[in-house]
């Protein structure tokens, strides 16, 4: 999944093995609640609301969890998202 900043274009990368809207759901929830998480903590700053955010599925991976860990990786690298031009924290190695 991505989550977009339409304000700023941000973009955050994430993987679930359960249903995008659930996950979607818990982002939100981080962002109502003020977070400590990537997306919790970007949309609380000045200017910045959940009407803000943009989510699309990536791929729909049905593998094992580090097969879906190692295949969100290459997304953040080939999206560029991670910081400090994106939201995900600093990539692991491939």
């Amino acid at each position: 999944m991505s989550i977009k900043c339409t304000l700023c274009n941000q973009l955050y990368v994430g993987q679930t093995g359960r249903r995008l809207a659930n996950r979607f759901t818990e982002h939100l929830r981080d962002v109502r609640l003020g977070s400590d998480s990537p997306v919790g903590r970007y949309f609380q700053l000045a200017n910045h609301s959940p009407s803000n955010i943009s989510v699309f599925g990536l791929a729909l991976h049905h593998g094992s969890t580090p097969s879906r860990l190692h295949l969100e990786q290459r997304y953040i690298f080939n999206l560029n998202s991670s910081f400090p031009f994106g939201l995900n924290a600093a990539l692991s190695s491939l």
